[in-house]
């Protein structure tokens, strides 16, 4: 007597796709940090080039959603001594607000930024990301030699961030 069992079903290959197609989804939207600001708040990004060849890009993203509760940006950078900034470049829709104070006190390789968000809103949760890289480098193809760090807080109090990039 034979015992006939049921054939395995088949996977459609669509059903297959599914899991890799969401994963790339997944990982494109974890490297498209403007689209993050919009989904999370008020973004704000000022790119900072160097002297040494160094471009600084400092984004924060701050958990509110109507910008006209923000009352002023003011951004600090501290890098090496003997830099200076050959130019600074804000990239969003409250630039106006935004303002960068510069210092050239730290040793080589350091770079330190701080951002103090000051908002009518009490509380709201800032978050600040910051690169360093070379200015022939565009963060769009990863540079390799790209450092970065974060920090978080709230407004009122400053979020700072301390990269090393030789």
């Amino acid at each position: 007597m034979s015992l006939s069992l049921p054939r395995p079903a088949r996977l459609s290959r669509r059903l297959l796709l599914a899991p890799a197609i969401l994963a790339t989804s997944l990982l494109a939207g974890a490297f498209a940090p403007h689209a993050a600001h919009a989904a999370m708040g008020v973004g704000c990004d000022p790119i900072v080039v160097l002297s040494n060849g160094r471009t600084i890009q400092m984004a924060a993203t701050i958990g509110v959603t109507d910008p006209s509760v923000i009352g002023s940006i003011p951004w600090q950078l501290h890098a090496p001594v003997g830099t200076s900034v050959v130019s600074v470049t804000y990239n969003d829709g409250v630039s106006a607000k935004e303002k960068l104070q510069f210092t050239a006190d730290q040793p080589a390789g350091t770079y330190q930024t701080s951002v103090m968000v000051k908002a009518s809103v009490n509380g709201a949760s800032v978050t600040s990301i910051n690169y360093a890289y070379l200015t022939s480098d565009t963060l769009g193809n990863q540079a390799p030699d790209a450092t970065s760090s974060s920090g978080t807080g709230v407004t009122g109090t400053p979020v700072t961030t301390t990269l090393r990039h030789a």
